[in-house]
């Protein structure tokens, strides 16, 4: 059985950002951080829902129940 995934606030945000904005660079500008925060937290979030790419990130996460 496998664990349910776990988000930080700021990686709840980003991908609520990312299924809006798409880009690292536009996320940033929403969220009011810096261009690199947002790649990190994106990379972060590949990671933790076990994706390769930016793009599988956000069906990734509706698949899971973390966004609708």
């Amino acid at each position: 059985m496998s664990r349910p995934v776990l988000l930080t606030e700021a990686q709840a945000d980003v991908l609520g950002a990312l299924a809006l904005c798409r880009t690292p660079e536009r996320i940033a500008r929403r969220l009011g951080m810096s261009a690199n925060a947002a790649s990190a937290q994106v990379n972060n979030l590949r990671h933790r829902l076990g994706v390769e790419t930016i793009d599988e990130i956000v069906p990734r996460a509706r698949q899971l129940g973390l966004l609708r």
